[in-house]
């Protein structure tokens, strides 16, 4: 285990300066594949949510001369499992959907055993059940470095959960928030040691998400005309989003501008769904406001919008933020968690207070009225996200840390 130690702080400038590692690590100058770092992500389920798809980016981008990773999967969804297979890698489902029964603390032996023998010298799991459930596999495996990703705002969670997260903290080594914002409440709320609390952005693929002119067929299905200014807000529909909002905020609009339409794009869960519909029917603007499917070729759906707005009252750090910006939408978004950190003010869109759709609606029509403004805007937007929240920096910069971590447990 020695050599390999040597191998990962041998590697660790190559990345650094971004140069390709292929033929330049390891012994001898040449990089054989029993070398390469074994990676156990777990994550609860493969829905279409944000974390999940941060997840899928990094597992198809990461280094393969480098690190092999394996996927285990709680339980849930596996909508972005055939993205996952296409890249090749391993996927396991454990099959808990609640993690806190006497049958999830049966499999404990079994999980255990098939982690060691996996061979894994890191361990990565995302969202609250796999933190949970994954750290303490990780711990009774002996990985050697366990890595706990935050991904949202302390605020959400009650006081179980953070009596829960301080019990299994002490099996972490390294945590990673995807925001300042996150990091400061994760060190507030579950007394994450800072110094080992590393931020790392979230990134976007600047390839797939660039501008287009062009509107296609996923809105005119949903009769919006393709000369219409188009709102758009995504996310799956649950409180913390804000989505009734958002429909206040378009009504408001509306009164203003009949000629916009407004969008939501989502997966429609209860109890949000009911309240939009009532909203819908006490406040009118029904035939401009459309309720669409999810989808994940969200490229081809960013570039069709004049604006996103973000309307949640807490988010860690935005993917679809950035994903728009990529596709030069300018953005409207809640000042909460880490949206400033993505949002400036002048520079790619404006931020409102969560829970206002009076100002909401004005920030809207503030840069609907203002089309040079906008136009602008959208130049900006793709500038910001290009040169500051790029795939590529963001999976160099988790290599990086993989790599230096490693050594560390290495050297002890």
């Amino acid at each position: 285990m020695g050599g390999q130690s040597e191998f990962v702080w041998d590697c660790l400038p190559i990345l650094q300066t971004s140069k390709k590692p292929n033929q330049t690590c390891g012994s001898g100058g040449v990089f054989m594949k029993k070398n390469r770092l074994k990676i156990l992500y777990i994550i609860d389920q493969l829905s279409f949510g944000g974390s999940e798809q941060h997840l899928t980016q990094v597992l198809r981008h990461l280094d393969r001369a480098l690190f092999e990773p394996h996927l285990y999967v709680l339980h849930g969804k596996w909508d972005l499992l055939p993205e996952i297979e296409q890249s090749g890698i391993p996927c396991r489902k454990i099959g808990l959907p609640n993690i806190l029964t006497a049958k999830a603390v049966g499999k404990i032996p079994y999980w255990v055993r098939e982690i060691q023998r996996g061979k894994f010298q890191i361990l990565h799991t995302y969202l609250f059940a796999s933190n949970l459930y994954g750290q303490i596999l990780g711990a009774l495996a002996g990985v050697p470095v366990r890595i706990s990703s935050r991904r949202e705002m302390a605020a959400w969670m009650g006081r179980r959960h953070i009596v829960i997260n301080r019990f299994v903290n002490r099996f972490v080594h390294r945590w990673i928030g995807v925001s300042e914002a996150v990091a400061e409440s994760a060190a507030a709320v579950e007394k994450v040691p800072r110094g080992r609390l590393t931020v790392i952005p979230n990134g976007v693929d600047v390839r797939k998400f660039s501008p287009s002119n062009a509107r296609n067929g996923y809105f005119s299905k949903a009769n919006i005309p393709d000369n219409a200014p188009l709102i758009l807000n995504v996310g799956s529909y649950r409180p913390v989003k804000g989505q009734v909002t958002f429909v206040q905020a378009c009504q408001r609009v509306l009164s203003r501008r009949p000629d916009v339409h407004c969008a939501i794009v989502g997966e429609a869960r209860e109890p949000v769904l009911s309240k939009i519909r009532r909203q819908l029917q006490t406040g009118g603007g029904g035939a401009n406001i459309h309720l669409l499917p999810p989808t994940n070729r969200m490229e081809r759906v960013y570039p069709g919008a004049a604006l996103l707005v973000s309307s949640s009252y807490f988010e860690g750090f935005s993917n679809t933020i950035l994903e728009a910006g990529a596709s030069g939408v300018p953005v409207v978004a809640t000042a909460v968690g880490g949206n400033p950190e993505a949002v400036k003010p002048g520079e790619n869109g404006l931020l409102v207070p969560p829970g206002n759709p009076e100002k909401m609606a004005r920030a809207i029509l503030k840069l609907l009225e203002k089309p040079a403004r906008r136009d602008e805007l959208k130049k900006r937007s793709r500038h910001f996200v290009e040169n500051t929240f790029s795939l590529e920096k963001m999976v160099e910069t988790m290599q990086t840390y993989y790599l230096k971590w490693y050594d560390e447990a290495r050297r002890g």
